[in-house]
């Protein structure tokens, strides 16, 4: 089975329930593989909790996606930043950067 990479922007407690139903899915064909958010403790918290190493927790979101490559994005911020965030998660990257999918 394929392993795919999500990514969270946004570590308060929305983030939280998307990370969680991500790891209920079945036979966990997803992994929470970085998050980002600009309030370090919270970034902190959420890695913790969920596993993911500290380098690859980001202040920035647009550095996170640049560098992990992820196959899913959950946007969790505040609604006004929605729209900045997904089109900054769909935008097109150079190919030699680019990720295959699994």
């Amino acid at each position: 089975m394929a392993k795919y990479r999500s990514a969270i922007i946004a570590c308060g407690t929305i983030g939280r329930v998307h990370a969680r139903g991500w790891l209920d899915v079945p036979g966990q064909p997803t992994e929470l593989a970085a998050c980002a958010d600009t309030h370090p403790d919270a970034r902190r918290e959420f890695g913790d909790f969920f596993g993911i190493p500290p380098e690859h927790r980001y202040a920035d979101y647009r550095e996170m996606l640049d560098k992990e490559r992820p196959n899913f994005v959950d946007v969790c911020s505040w609604h006004r930043q929605h729209a900045e965030m997904t089109i900054a998660a769909a935008a097109p990257r150079p190919s030699s950067a680019r990720i295959p999918w699994p």
